[in-house]
């Protein structure tokens, strides 16, 4: 299973996904003994994930960002990362940002994903995602 988010896939997906969980905050006053912890529900938080994919050229980079940038503010997607498909796990993600890191040439083709052949640049990207619970 490739590396993915929603229907892009990546050679490479570095990072650390982390999904919904419940969230609490602390509560105090001043002149208040203790403290008090208050439910905020089970929610996703922001976190960041690097691509890597290989372009037939790295004038593709262009083109590829305009699809990932497709993806800021859409339908949570699906994300398969490490070999784990995390939508049977009860959530997907939302894109909330897409940045390029790096586009290069390369000078001749390594292998890299199929559909891409022959593979004469790189493209790296971050994604600002935060995990969304979906119903299975």
């Amino acid at each position: 299973m490739t590396d993915r988010i929603g229907q892009c896939e990546f050679i490479a997906l570095h990072g650390n996904p982390e999904g919904p969980r419940r969230l609490t905050e602390l509560l105090s006053r001043p002149g208040v003994d203790g403290v008090a912890v208050w439910e905020l529900g089970v929610r996703g938080t922001r976190f960041t994930l690097r691509s890597g994919v290989d372009l037939p050229s790295v004038q593709w980079a262009e083109y590829v960002m305009e699809r990932y940038h497709e993806l800021i503010g859409a339908d949570p997607v699906q994300l398969v990362h490490g070999r784990i498909d995390y939508a049977p796990c009860g959530w997907q993600v939302a894109v909330l940002d897409v940045r390029r890191v790096r586009a290069v040439a390369l000078l001749k083709s390594v292998g890299g994903l199929a559909q891409n052949a022959p593979s004469l640049g790189w493209l790296e990207c971050d994604w600002d995602l935060v995990a969304v619970p979906v119903e299975s």
